[in-house]
């Protein structure tokens, strides 16, 4: 298991304050002790961005769902999205893979659509939720490419962000080859690529448990 403690516990005796664990990892999760209930965040990884051909750029990827629910304290089984891949030359990125928590699920962002996919084009939808969810939280899908009708330009799609997870930036360039961007931490979207370049990955998914005493 892969986690990380943000606050640690208080003195004994004393006021605690919740302490945060994250989870990028691993399968199984025990509380610690004293807690009295958990407030947990699920969330999908992000679709990978489409790439882009000489002339045409590749469209976002989506980013994955947030889903959230309140559970007592015990042991619980989880599973962590993948992050989804940029496409190659012209192809559409993949999809983010779902993250789980007992019954609470967020699924994960569609790729986004490449130079040469199949009409119609588009930047990859965002996660949405399932099972248990008490809430959903807002995502964003991935955003359009455009370029011009002479091939004298091209502006990829940047990747949809979500609550926890920043999207790769869209890219605008004449005749120069530039790096695509890639999600960011928790289910962010990939960009599209730009003359001929791939598409950005995506960010995995993962979790966000808040521990209240």
């Amino acid at each position: 298991m892969s986690c990380r403690q943000i606050q640690g516990p208080a003195p004994a005796g004393a006021f605690q304050n919740p302490t945060v664990t994250k989870l990028t990892s691993g399968t199984s999760y025990t509380s610690p002790p004293g807690t009295d209930y958990l407030e947990v965040y699920c969330v999908g990884g992000g679709g990978g961005g489409g790439g882009a051909t000489a002339t045409d750029a590749g469209f976002g990827g989506g980013a994955g769902g947030v889903s959230f629910k309140f559970f007592p304290p015990g042991t619980y089984t989880y599973s962590i999205g993948s992050a989804g891949s940029g496409g190659g030359s012209g192809t559409a990125g993949s999809a983010g893979g779902q993250t789980t928590f007992d019954t609470l699920i967020a699924l994960g962002g569609a790729g986004g659509s490449g130079a040469s996919s199949a009409l119609p084009q588009r930047g990859g939808l965002a996660g949405g939720i399932s099972g248990t969810a008490q809430v959903s939280f807002a995502r964003q899908p991935g955003f359009p490419a455009t370029e011009s009708s002479a091939g004298l330009y091209a502006a990829s799609g940047g990747g949809g962000s979500n609550l926890f997870g920043t999207g790769g930036a869209g890219l605008f360039t004449d005749t120069t080859t530039i790096p695509t961007q890639n999600g960011a931490e928790l289910g962010g979207g990939g960009a599209g690529g730009v003359k001929s370049e791939n598409g950005g990955n995506a960010a995995g998914g993962g979790i966000y448990i808040i521990e209240h005493y």
